[in-house]
Parts: structure tokens; C-alpha cells; sequence
């Protein structure tokens, strides 16, 4: 027990009298002892006190060739530490007043990393982001046979799909709520700035919907006008995918603003098609609208969740790729943070499919109804045409009797 207590006396002592040690190095003025701590505790990975360290002996070594060294390594520690904007601030500085220092490439990328890092999901500002993009573009400008090339590259592509999510989610935020000329704005900034958009084909289709929504909620001068531009709307999305899934619902709104926009009255291609009453239409359309966005949506939520998870697992490689041999524990975390982020993908994965599920079969259900109910409307229709025939008939025989 008492060897237990000495022990414990001991290592107290040992942690006092380093942190004492450290703080007469702080607080005194061997400057080259410093800097050799500094590098030391740096190489340590205790960014913390490298960082005192190199503000004390940075204005020191000003002018000399130890100057290069201290300034990335402060940048490098706060990278390390996640201060990404104090690390973007130093990693600027020195690529611009340093280039050609050897650590010029490496803050360059870590540069471009920071933004990187800041990045936030894409329903928040994407400023960040497109800083990121155009640093790593910068870099790859600079370094062309860098072998940090296909990394970023790759982390282009996704910072570019979360602006492209982001701004479309913008302008179908506008469409939900209801804001169809802003939602109409939004959307063709969009494919202006981004041509290559891979949600290029939804836009399209939102822009003949907001349209077509804008004009029917349009005062009666202002309609007409707005009815031409959903079937401009209408030609421009079917010129790129005249085989898409949403084609039947753009050519209905075609046909309506082509008679809306010439005096007529819309034609609802559902009650036309199966014979039901208007009430009946557009409960029906209605519902498989609703159905058919949910669907949309549960879709987008599933390549989300696929490209958060790869990210994630990209990270805990990275980090993985990082570490020591002899770091059992630190390998043991991350491979149990990886098992884990791959069961909460498999999980929700499952979960958003059994929506999907659900909803496929909701929407087989309406369309059934809708044929049932065409069935039914071609049944009355002949029986009514058979009364008409017999009635007819009926009256040819008693015109011939009377004669």
C-alpha cells in the first residue's frame, strides 16, 4: 500500500515539475531552446504548446532561414488542432510570402483543406465551399503532376454536388411554399451557372411545373403569357429528355396551357382519359402527385445518406492511414467507428427502401382505382349508349305502327 502511495506521490511530482519546466521555457528567454521544444512537441503531436512556442521565437528568427519552418509548422498545429480558419489565415500568408520554401506545395493543399474542413452539409452557406473549390483548383494548376491529384479531384466532385444540392434546394423550397416566379428565378440561375448539374432533369421538370402553377395563379391579363412560357418550359425539357419518367405529366400541362393560352378550357387529361368526373380527376391526380414527389424525395435521401456514409468512411481512412502500427487502441476505434457508421447506413438504408416500398404501393393502389374507375365509366357509357339505341329503336317502331 504505502509503495502504492509513493508511487502516486512520484508521478504527481514528475507531472508538476514538467509543467513548471514548461513554464519558465514560456516565460525565459533561451530562444533557441524554444524553438527546439517547439519543433519537439510539435513532432508530438501537443500542438497546444508548439503553438506558444512558435509565437514566442517567431518574431525572433524573423529574417532568417529558420523562419520558413516556424511559420508552417504554426499553420500545420492549428490544422492539426481544427482552428480551420486560423490555419487558412497563417496557410495564405505563407504560400504568398514563402514560395519557395519546400513546404510551399504542402501548405498550398492543406490551404485548399481547410475550406475543405469548413464546408458545412449543403442546406447551409456554401461560401466555404466554393472557397475549397477554387483552392484545390488553384493547386492543381500549380502542381499538375502532384500525387495529391486524384484525391482532389475527387473532393471536387463532392463539394461540387453539395453547391449543386444546395441550390437546387433553394429553388424547390421556393416551389413547396408555394413562390412559383421566385422558384422560376432560382431554377434558371441554376442551369445558368451550372449547366452540368446532375439534377439537371428535375429542374427542367420544376421549371415547367412552377411555371404552369405561376400561370393558373396569375391574374386573367397576365395569363396568357405565363401559359406560353410553361409551353416554353414544356419544349425546352422535352428537347433533352424526351424519354424521361415525368413525361406524361409535362405533356398534361402542355396540352392545358396550349387551350388555357388560346381562351379555352383546360382539358384535365385525367378525367379524359378514364371517363371520371372532374372532382374525381383531380383527387386522383392529386394524390399521385403527392406520391410521386415522396418517391422523388425518398430517392434523394438515399443517395444523400450513401454519399454522407463514403465520406465518412473516406475520413476514418485517412486517419486510419495516419496512425502508428503499435497504436492498437486508436486502430481498434476507428475500425469500431467504421463498423458502426456502415451498420447506421445499412439501417437507414433498409428503412428509407420500406418507404419507397410503401409508397410504390400506394401509387399502384391509386392507379388501380383510376382504372377501376375507367372501367366503370366505360360501363355506364355503354349501357347508356345501349338505352339511347333502344329508346331510338323503340320509337322507329312506333312511328312505323302509326303509319
Amino acid at each position: 500500500m504505502r509503495a502504492i502511495h509513493i508511487t502516486l506521490i512520484l508521478t504527481v511530482l514528475t507531472v508538476f515539475a514538467g509543467c513548471s519546466g514548461y513554464d519558465q521555457l514560456v516565460k525565459g528567454r533561451d530562444y533557441q531552446k524554444q524553438y527546439e521544444e517547439a519543433l519537439r512537441y510539435y513532432s508530438l503531436k501537443k500542438d497546444s504548446k508548439a503553438i506558444d512556442l512558435f509565437d514566442n521565437v517567431e518574431a525572433i528568427f524573423a529574417g532568417t532561414n529558420k523562419i520558413d519552418t516556424i511559420k508552417f509548422y504554426k499553420a500545420k498545429a492549428n490544422y492539426r488542432s481544427g482552428d480551420y480558419y486560423a490555419a487558412a489565415d497563417l496557410m495564405d500568408e505563407f504560400r504568398k510570402n514563402y514560395s519557395r520554401s519546400p513546404f510551399t506545395e504542402e501548405a498550398e493543399y492543406l490551404y485548399a483543406m481547410c475550406y475543405y474542413q469548413l464546408s458545412p452539409n449543403h442546406e447551409l452557406d456554401q461560401s466555404n465551399t466554393a472557397l475549397a473549390i477554387n483552392a484545390f483548383a488553384e493547386y492543381l494548376e500549380r502542381y499538375p503532376e502532384s500525387a495529391r491529384r486524384d484525391a482532389c479531384l475527387e473532393m471536387i466532385k463532392e463539394l461540387q454536388s453539395r453547391i449543386y444540392s444546395k441550390t437546387f434546394a433553394v429553388g424547390q423550397t421556393y416551389y413547396n411554399i408555394g413562390y412559383y416566379n421566385s422558384a422560376i428565378h432560382s431554377f434558371r440561375n441554376t442551369l445558368k451557372k451550372y449547366p452540368d448539374n446532375p439534377q439537371r432533369e428535375q429542374i427542367l421538370y420544376l421549371l415547367v411545373k412552377a411555371n404552369y402553377q405561376y400561370a393558373k395563379a396569375s391574374v386573367p391579363a397576365k395569363q396568357r403569357e405565363r401559359y406560353y412560357n410553361t409551353i416554353d418550359a414544356y419544349y425546352n425539357f422535352v428537347s433533352e429528355y424526351p424519354e424521361s419518367k415525368y413525361l406524361p405529366e409535362v405533356e398534361r400541362m402542355f396540352r392545358n396551357a396550349q387551350r388555357l393560352a388560346r381562351g379555352e378550357d383546360a382539358v384535365d387529361e385525367v378525367s379524359r382519359d378514364y371517363n371520371l368526373t372532374d372532382h374525381q380527376a383531380s383527387k386522383m391526380e392529386k394524390k399521385a402527385i403527392r406520391l410521386t414527389d415522396r418517391l422523388e424525395d425518398s430517392r434523394v435521401s438515399l443517395e444523400e445518406l450513401d454519399s454522407k456514409v463514403d465520406k465518412s468512411l473516406r475520413r476514418i481512412e485517412k486517419t486510419r492511414g495516419t496512425i502508428l502500427d503499435e497504436d492498437v487502441e486508436k486502430a481498434a476505434k476507428l475500425d469500431k467507428r467504421r463498423q458502426k457508421a456502415e451498420k447506421r447506413r445499412q439501417d437507414t438504408k433498409e428503412q428509407i427502401e420500406g418507404n419507397i416500398r410503401k409508397l410504390e404501393a400506394k401509387l399502384m393502389k391509386v392507379k388501380e382505382k383510376v382504372e377501376h374507375e375507367s372501367s366503370r365509366g366505360d360501363l355506364k357509357e355503354k349501357r347508356k349508349i345501349e338505352r339511347a339505341a333502344v329508346k331510338e329503336s323503340r320509337k322507329a317502331n312506333a312511328e312505323t305502327t302509326a303509319e
